[in-house]
């Protein structure tokens, strides 16, 4: 039986009701009654399907469910960081296979008609958008052969290599008390999820980093060694704070992508929050890399900062800004503080939300001025989720012509 039908839909009731759909579908102009209903019909107050919940007016835009993978420490695939757990993965097993498996066709229904689970709802990095709109942007996507619950063609995948990190911030989830301690992926593992990656070739990156530092792995250079040898266009999120020798240098100069977790230029206050972390050490690193790829004859990596948020770090944002352009970084994301219990005798930390209206003004301000100084030296700027637009609604607060 179809997800769909699972879900409540009535195929022929629907193209019953609608003689012209039904028509239409016949002509080959829509695919089915399912198709004509998310984008077109529930906009035009069609009738006749019967969902079990009638599509929500808003929805979260996220294709990963149809573009992305991700596997975790026991190899297993699931759609996006959000999920704890995913679908198994055995020998012989293919990629499409796992990713028409109900976690996930259930999970791009749920995006389809905006019946959110609480994965989704919870959800910081991507923003909320009309369902019509998400419809609209998601057809394009797939081949015309594909239903609109099947998987598209596999963009990204992204593996969860360890959770466990040299750092202790202490705004993450691995400095509270009583957090597990995390776990390394097992070298059995990280063959088979090579092996699944380097048979798709047509992957636009590989992102090889999970809820720890995966540099932080003792194997993390032969894995990344092999996926290079085979064509893989790695990513990685890294803090780069460790003392790399020569050959992970080199490894890591072979990546397209690094984004350097940091998030300001005070290095004082840098190490308190972040803890173990040493800014030159950081930049030492970056320079290091650079250096070797132009030694070895290779294109440079795109370097770009993961800039989280929050009361201390926002004042400092222009500081930071600089930082970025000195380093010639590409991309700048912000992302929004998930708040943790404080930790006693830390350098606490407070999210944008809990400032209050002078405050959080004060900050909006800060951040209109680095947004002026990455803009002037063209840094793209990306804002997980669009949160900021929110905060300057809710202080009102417009944003800064630049």
């Amino acid at each position: 039986m179809a997800v769909r039908e699972d879900h409540g839909w009535r195929e022929d009731a629907y193209l019953d009701a609608n003689p012209d759909v039904r028509a239409a579908v016949a002509q080959g102009i829509v695919r089915d009654g399912y198709h004509h209903y998310l984008l077109m019909g529930r906009f035009e107050g069609r009738r006749g399907g019967g969902l079990d919940r009638e599509p929500a007016a808003t929805t979260k835009l996220c294709f990963d469910p149809w573009e992305n993978a991700e596997f975790t420490l026991d190899g297993a695939l699931k759609p996006c960081c959000i999920f704890l757990h995913g679908v198994e993965m055995g020998d012989g097993c293919g990629m499409e296979a796992v990713r028409d498996a109900p976690l996930f066709r259930d999970l791009r229904h749920r995006l389809l008609t905006g019946d959110l689970g609480p994965e989704c709802a919870r959800c910081h990095i991507r923003p909320t958008v009309p369902a019509q709109k998400f419809v609209e942007a998601l057809y394009p996507r797939l081949p015309g052969s594909k239903h609109l619950l099947d998987c598209g063609k596999l963009d990204r995948v992204r593996v969860d290599v360890t959770q466990k990190c040299n750092l202790r911030c202490v705004y993450c989830a691995l400095s509270v008390e009583g957090a597990p301690a995390g776990a390394h992926m097992e070298e059995p593992v990280l063959d088979r999820v090579s092996r699944f990656i380097l048979e798709h070739p047509g992957i636009s990156d590989a992102g090889i980093n999970g809820h720890g530092e995966t540099t932080h792995h003792p194997h993390w250079r032969e894995f990344c060694e092999g996926l290079l040898e085979g064509g893989a266009p790695l990513s990685i999120i890294t803090n780069l704070g460790r003392v790399y020798d020569e050959a992970e240098i080199t490894t890591l100069s072979r990546f397209r992508v690094i984004q350097v977790s940091i998030d300001m230029a005070d290095e004082e206050l840098l190490r308190r929050i972040r803890r173990k972390v040493e800014l030159g050490r950081i930049l030492t690193n970056m320079a290091l890399i650079r250096a070797r790829a132009l030694q070895d004859g290779r294109r440079l990596p795109v370097f770009s900062f993961s800039c989280g948020l929050y009361d201390k770090s926002i004042v400092r944002l222009e500081e930071f800004a600089a930082l970025a352009v000195a380093m010639s970084v590409h991309i700048v994301t912000f992302w929004d503080l998930m708040k943790y219990p404080d930790l006693p005798g830390a350098e606490n930390v407070r999210p944008l939300a809990a400032l209050d209206g002078a405050e959080l003004r004060h900050g909006l301000a800060c951040y209109d001025r680095a947004l002026a100084i990455l803009t002037k030296y063209r840094v793209d700027v990306q804002v997980a989720g669009g949160f900021v637009d929110g905060l300057r609604e809710r202080s009102g607060c417009a944003a800064a012509t630049t």
